[in-house]
């Protein structure tokens, strides 16, 4: 058993090793290395002697397929087993099963003895027929006279009344064993694939506002081989909410055809019989049991499309590049409970928090700009962070403003005022109008409003209590509506229409002019808030600020994802991050999986540092888990910081193995050994230790920047493949090393975009169409990607505009939080929305071509040597170089670009854009070469020449067309006319038909 079982992995690893296109002995060795305990990060940054220098994205799928293939062994054997225990595995079946390669095949084999809920044919099985079916299918002899078997079965103790009954049963259970036929199913398969479209109505039972939802799909239908992953989604969910109806629709006729004929039943005894049964079998069981299928298959290829646009998105906003060693204050914005604002160090660590209230019903925009501009200048704010949630735009005018009363103070100039917003108030009387009233005063300067159920900028006052408000001499009090309660009594007043901006009330406001001065440079950017709340009542967070409001939580998270978003995104549910459109219809576990799969894979990519790195990111570790990561935080509370790597050891659960491979990826800064503080590997200090020993240093002089610009020096001069092969390791191995010392802390976000920082907002009535932009993608979907250029709703790029050449997924493109260039393609003033183009309306490169310079068409060609004279300081081809004796390359790309949309690659030279010059185009045929002449034209019979024939080619068309111009030809046109195209041809690009 053991050797089968030998036989079946190294017969299964040679397949793997073919589809991966890479060495089998590569294979077994990653199989043999995640046996052991090995991860994948490990394996692909110091594992590589092992693997052959695999990269990390071939080993995980390369594990994932391993993983298949051990499940699908699995099943081979629990499969086995049942049949083995229902006494009808035969040699055949069991060389069948062991022999299937796919599980789709596998299921097929055991569906005949698969254990089936109650049916028609149980029934039939349940009173005695499964015998009589089983000798009509194996041409028994037994049942040679069919009907004379039938009438002697007849039993009407068994509901067997009539011969009918007991044919009609046999039938039943004939038409299951034929349905579940591996040898009816296969050829099945591939017609319905061919064949098939998903059609889709409207359920009637549906209610108006849900159908509205999917108004497109209420008369739709496309083939499923080619219907987006998307829009399969979408038809579920609508299918789940009992909104639309699906089916598959497919050629049933060539279908049953190709089962029957693989039934092979014409020498049947019973032939007739069990074509019948066959027909019904393929009809009422086969084809709705294949449509189930193939409604499974696409759901599944949909939500691992989906699950791939939820990683790739999660990838891309883990990496974004982290702004570092900035001070910052960040914003939670809202409306009637204010916005929350913290103060962040340059770590992220809580300098100072607290309340504004600038909006809607308080609107206090004086005292909350006050507020913000005393916390700027104090802390020296660089940076603020808005979240993208309620009030958000509304908050980015606020700082807008903020920021645009710094410029104007700097500059001298005036400052603009605020107009204050007053909020309903009931209709006074002159009397009322003429006696002064005031609002409570709070402890804070501002004017608050009490909670209610009707919006008010100030506080209740009763007229009957007069002395419980008190008027401050230092505060003028502008005159309020009051607003009577409503009692059994007397009516509630009617609301009275929010009043419009009046000038602002005199408020006494705190002297900052002892701080400093704002940043120069200070600015602000929107921040994607997606699952703050969330994480501000989970126990993550309630375990990091215990005393916190979780409002207060939320602002904090919004800051700390503009200082380091990986650091801040680990603490979340991937799933609340909003990294998908369609998350919600696909597997939870599966998605789940894959989401943490990306999460591990970029936070060791980056590293950790030991003493700064809270659970949640030290469990996506290398070798590491949360009861693990726990330990090791705990331990740093108690002992202190940890001072070299070999300090984990202390730590009660962690074991050798799992240090080996978590080491690497876990950094000391300084600590007392310099080397922690890299990506080296504890195994390989002992290589660089040996090459610095060789010049006379030790590694403590990597920290000293003369020694370490001396030992670079000396460092420069290696080769990489000498010391390859003097260490017997890889290359890989010893750049490792060397990076050591070159490279010692390698963060790949840096190399990203960016954050886009932005001192004033962009106003919806500026635009204009054509109008360049710069935003950050925010979200990537299947038909192209949303991007935020400053507005209050982002803008939709279609896939259609994302780049002039074809393209097959908007990834391809863009990533979440790209940093773009747009240019505006649509104003919708209605909707105040707007669509976006990444391609440039005016590329410099492209000029409008004039009719007299078009090139020439092919058949006044003579060669392919009819480019433009060098431009500019471009230097002339050297004799004997794209001249009419070079043979002829492949395609090239164009420089920069690719194929144009609308012919690219395969245009006709007349249909391609002009060279970029102003001079015509020299179509003079050199002298080395004889002119080109034409073919002559077919001859055309009497039938053909009146129309009475098809003409079958161009060839025989032009004749066709010469032979009318001939009686009574035209006069020819000036030369500087174009040809003119026949009526049946489409003229060329860049031309338009001529009016009659």
């Amino acid at each position: 058993m053991q050797t089968e079982q030998q036989s079946a992995t190294l017969l299964e690893a040679s397949r793997i090793a073919q589809d991966f296109q890479i060495r089998k002995s590569q294979v077994e060795s990653v199989m043999q290395l995640l046996d052991e305990g090995c991860t994948v990060p490990y394996l692909a940054r110091y594992a590589r002697e092992k693997t052959g220098g695999l990269p990390e994205d071939i080993l995980r799928r390369l594990a994932e397929r391993i993983h298949e293939y051990r499940q699908h062994q699995d099943r081979k054997k629990t499969i086995l087993k049942n049949l083995e225990a229902q006494g009808k595995l035969t040699p055949e079946l069991k060389e069948a099963i062991q022999a299937a390669e796919t599980p789709r095949r596998l299921d097929d084999l055991y569906l005949p003895f698969k254990p089936k809920k109650k049916s028609t044919s149980q029934d039939a099985r349940d009173r005695g027929l499964e015998p009589l079916a089983l000798a009509i299918w194996n041409r028994d002899p037994a049942v040679e006279n069919l009907l004379d078997v039938v009438n002697g079965m007849v039993a009407p103790e068994k509901l067997l009344i009539t011969p009918e009954d007991v044919l009609n049963g046999a039938q039943q259970i004939l038409a299951e064993m034929i349905a579940d036929l591996a040898i009816v199913r296969a050829p099945a398969r591939p017609i319905l694939w061919e064949t098939g479209n998903l059609v889709v109505t409207k359920n009637d039972s549906a209610s108006e506002e849900k159908a509205r939802d999917y108004r497109d799909y209420h008369k739709f239908s496309e083939s499923i081989k080619t219907i987006p992953a998307h829009r399969i989604l979408l038809i579920n969910r609508g299918e789940r909410e009992n909104v639309l109806k699906v089916r598959v629709e497919a050629d049933s006729e060539r279908i049953k055809l190709a089962s029957l004929k693989a039934l092979n039943l014409q020498d049947h005894p019973h032939q007739a019989f069990l074509l019948q049964v066959a027909d019904d079998a393929i009809t009422r069981l086969l084809l709705p049991s294949l449509e189930k299928e193939v409604r499974r298959e696409l759901t599944d290829i949909a939500s691992d499309h989906a699950i791939g646009t939820a990683a790739r998105n999660l990838h891309s906003m883990l990496m974004q590049h982290p702004l570092v060693n900035k001070r910052l204050l960040a914003i939670d914005p809202g409306m009637r409970n204010g916005c929350r604002v913290a103060v962040l160090s340059e770590d992220g660590e809580l300098l100072e928090e607290t309340s504004i209230f600038p909006h809607s019903p308080q609107y206090q925009r004086k005292e909350s700009k006050h507020a913000l501009e005393k916390m700027i200048r104090k802390h020296g704010v660089q940076v603020i962070a808005i979240g993208n949630g309620t009030a958000s735009r509304d908050t980015e005018v606020l700082v807008s403003d903020l920021i645009h009363a710094f410029d104007c103070k700097r500059k001298g100039l005036p400052i603009p005022e605020d107009p204050v917003m007053v909020a309903p108030a009931a209709a006074k009387t002159e009397k009322e109008v003429a006696k002064p009233t005031a609002p409570e005063v709070s402890e804070t300067p501002a004017v608050t409003a009490e909670a209610s159920e009707t919006p008010a900028s100030v506080s209740e006052v009763s007229e009957s209590t007069p002395e419980a408000t008190t008027i401050t001499p230092e505060t003028p009090v502008p005159e309020t509506a009051t607003t009577p309660t409503a009692t059994p009594e007397t009516p509630a007043p009617v609301e009275a229409p929010l009043a419009a901006p009046v000038e602002a009330p005199q408020v006494v406001l705190e002297d900052l002019s002892a701080l400093p001065e704002p940043d120069l440079e200070l600015a602000y950017a929107v921040i994607n808030e997606a699952g703050s709340n969330d994480y501000s009542t989970s126990p993550i967070a309630r375990e990091e600020f215990p005393e916190l409001d979780p409002t207060v939580r939320a602002a904090i998270s919004i800051g700390r994802r503009l200082q380091d978003p990986l650091r801040e995104l680990v603490k979340l549910d991937p799933q609340q991050i909003g990294i998908g459109v369609y998350q919600q219809d696909v597997k939870v576990k599966k998605l789940k999986e894959t989401l943490e799969t990306v999460i591990e894979s970029c936070v060791n990519d980056i590293g950790v540092d030991l003493n700064k790195a809270t659970i949640s990111l030290l469990r996506f570790v290398s070798g590491l888990n949360p009861i693990l990561a726990r330990e090791i935080v705990d331990h740093r509370s108690r002992n202190g910081v940890y001072k070299k790597r070999e300090d984990l050891l202390q730590v009660s659960t962690m074991t050798p193995e799992k240090y080996r491979q978590a080491a690497a990826f876990l950094q000391i800064s300084g600590g007392e050994e310099p080397l922690d503080a890299t990506r080296l590997h504890p195994e390989q200090y002992v290589l660089l230790k040996q090459l610095l020993s060789e010049y006379g240093f030790i590694t403590a002089d990597l920290s000293h920047p003369e020694k370490n610009e001396k030992i670079k020096e000396k460092l420069k001069t290696f080769n990489l493949q000498q010391l390859s092969e003097r260490w017997k390791v890889s290359p890989d191995t010893v750049k490792d090393v060397l990076d050591a010392v070159f490279v010692p802390t390698t963060d790949p976000r840096l190399h990203g975009p960016v954050p886009i920082l932005r001192k004033a907002m962009l106003q919806f009535e500026e635009l204009a169409v054509g109008q360049e932009l710069q935003g950050t993608v925010l979200n990537v979907v299947q038909f192209g990607a949303f991007v935020d250029v400053g507005l209050r709703d982002s803008g939709l790029v279609h896939i259609s505009q994302m780049a002039n050449r074809f393209i097959r997924s908007p990834f391809d493109v863009v990533s979440v939080g790209d940093i773009v260039k747009c240019w505006v393609l649509k104003i919708d003033t209605t909707a105040k929305k707007v669509s976006l183009t990444m391609i440039d309306p005016h590329p410099p490169a492209r000029q409008e071509r004039r009719q007299d310079q078009r090139p020439p068409r092919q058949e006044q060609r003579s060669e392919r040597n009819d480019r433009p004279a060098p431009q500019g300081d471009r230097p002339p081809r050297p004799a004997g170089q794209g001249g009419g004796d070079q043979p002829r390359r492949g395609f090239q790309p164009r420089p920069g670009g690719g194929q144009q949309q609308g012919g690219g690659r395969f245009q006709r030279r007349d249909q391609q854009a002009p060279p970029p010059s102003s001079k015509p185009v020299d179509v003079t045929p050199p002298s080395n070469r004889k002119p080109r002449t034409d073919k002559p034209l077919p001859k055309l019979s009497k039938d053909a020449l009146k129309g009475k024939a098809p003409l079958q080619t161009f060839g025989e068309l032009m004749a066709f067309f010469k032979a009318k111009e001939e009686p009574g030809a035209p006069a020819k046109p000036p030369e500087s006319a174009p040809p003119q195209a026949p009526e049946a041809q489409t003229p060329p690009e860049g031309e338009t038909p001529k009016a009659e």
